[in-house]
């Protein structure tokens, strides 16, 4: 490797950044935001693209602060910084001093959010603006000492009125501090100077230029003046925000020299003219003071005739006066007061017999609707009510208990007890009566059953009389039938008996 020297790192770092400080001490350059990050301390740092390439960028928090807008990602800007190559990570980067928006496209849209917000505040309402002073003898202008629209505007105030004193305050009128600049200006003339009018403005430009003017601190002074304002930004076209909320737009700052005082010729011609209906008095003058004379006579005429009136009015009324007679006055009184007392008595008596007519009809009415009288007839009748359904429950209970009577005889005829104890007996054979000796067999085991106690007998033997077999069996079957229905009709009368009873 020979005897060649090496740098260390941070030496090579040097000699690089060097090397940039001489030759691109500053560079000016335009992109699109992509990344955007502030740091806790208040630095920026941003990556700046185009369509093929990409570098980072710083602003130190001092930057920061002079910034007109808000940088975000997708905003194309305009910068100028020195490219320097960062020792802690050997990462090369702009550190941007100035930045801006690109395009009026950004701006006007800048410029419409901000003129819907002021205006919505009420800055440009026209029953706030303020007429100018006719002949203004002090003028503050805001502006630049050396830009043009400072000698347009005072080449046409000279022209018109030289007498009148300019104060100009000079501030930058675009640019970084410009802001700050107009706003002090119109602030000074506040209380220095004593103008009587203030104009601020500047020549033309492109909107990037005249934006100083639409800056929303700059119109809130204008708006806060207590000094009519004229705004003169740029030509006829141009219109800013400046011109929105100052009392009197101004086409170009040449107009507001002009519009600002009134022309010294004019005023001479007027004034001449005035001087010589002054020397011509005779022929105005004397016919308003033979005018004023009439009507002095006029006024005499109607004064005199109406002192007179009010005398006569005065010595008729002293007439009466001495006409009057206060007793003869207090016995009329007396007598409309007796009269008044006698009326008020009669009304009252006649009020009373009325009230007590009432009263007595409303007594008779009472009677006639007493609740004790209501409540005694009630009474009766729920007595009577009583009686009657006494009387008629026992007559039912009677009836009923006599018809009991009747369903239990019939009950005890048909009581099987009592036809064993007449001497008849009951034959079963497995469970069931045997009614007729045909159902017998020989061998047969029966169990007979009496009125007192029952018997087991077996069959030997089976004696049939056909003809009173079946004598017996018809005789039977009808018997049957018969205890069948007198049992139907004692159990409905039975149910019967218990609805009504239910239902009572």
């Amino acid at each position: 490797m020979g005897t060649r020297e090496y740098l260390s790192i941070s030496e090579l770092t040097k000699q690089f950044n060097a090397v940039l400080k001489g030759e691109f001490p500053s560079v000016a350059f335009r992109g699109e935001i992509s990344q955007c990050y502030v740091s806790a301390s208040g630095h920026m740092y941003l990556s700046i693209k185009d369509e093929q390439s990409l570098i980072s960028t710083v602003l130190w928090k001092s930057t920061v602060a002079r910034l007109t807008f808000r940088p975000a990602e997708g905003v194309e800007v305009c910068c100028i910084g020195s490219p320097t190559i960062y020792s802690g990570s050997g990462k090369f980067q702009v550190v941007i001093s100035r930045m801006e928006e690109a395009g009026e496209g950004l701006l006007r849209k800048r410029f419409l959010e901000l003129k819907a917000k002021l205006e919505k505040e009420g800055f440009f309402d026209a029953s706030r603006k303020r007429p100018l002073p006719f002949f203004p003898e002090r003028i503050g202008i805001v502006t630049s000492k050396s830009g043009a629209a400072i000698a347009d505007m005072m080449k046409k105030i000279r022209e018109r009125m030289p007498s009148t004193e300019v104060y100009l305050y000079d501030t930058r009128v675009q640019g970084r501090g410009s802001v700050e600049d107009i706003v002090e200006g119109i602030e000074y003339f506040q209380t220095n100077c004593n103008v009587e009018v203030i104009i601020v403005g500047r020549g033309g430009g492109s909107l990037e230029d005249l934006w100083s003017f639409n800056e929303e601190k700059v119109v809130r002074a204008i708006f806060s003046s207590r000094i009519p304002v004229i705004s003169a930004v740029g030509h006829e076209v141009d219109t800013s925000l400046s011109d929105l909320a100052a009392d009197v737009r101004a086409p170009t700052p040449t107009a507001a020299g002009e519009m600002v005082v009134p022309k010294k010729e004019e005023l001479l011609q007027d004034v001449s003219r005035y001087q010589q209906r002054l020397l011509a008095h005779e022929s105005w003058f004397y016919p308003y003071a033979q005018r004023v004379d009439e009507q002095e006579e006029l006024l005499r005429r109607v004064f005199a005739l109406r002192v007179e009136q009010h005398r006569s009015q005065l010595e008729k009324f002293r007439a009466d006066l001495g006409n009057l007679r206060p007793d003869r006055y207090l016995s009329l009184m007396k007598n409309q007061l007796f009269e008044c007392e006698r009326r008020l008595r009669e009304i009252t008596q006649r009020q009373l017999r009325s009230s007590r007519e009432g009263l007595q009809t409303l007594a008779r009415q009472f009677l006639v609707h007493d609740p004790r009288q209501k409540i005694r007839v009630a009474r009766e009748q729920v007595e009577f009510i009583n009686q009657r359904l006494c009387s008629a429950s026992s007559s039912f209970i009677r009836e009923k208990q006599q018809r009991i009577g009747e369903l239990f005889k019939v009950l005890e005829a048909l009581n099987v007890d009592r036809v064993l104890r007449r001497g008849f007996s009951l034959v079963e054979r497995e469970g069931c009566f045997v009614r007729s000796a045909a159902a017998l067999v020989q061998g047969d085991e029966v169990r007979i059953r009496f009125a007192k106690g029952a018997a087991g007998a077996s069959i030997t033997s089976v004696m049939m009389e056909a003809e009173s077999s079946e004598r017996d069996k018809l005789r039977k079957e009808e018997s049957a039938k018969k205890q069948q229905q007198s049992k139907r009709k004692l159990q409905k009368e039975v149910r019967d008996e218990g609805r009504q009873e239910t239902l009572l």
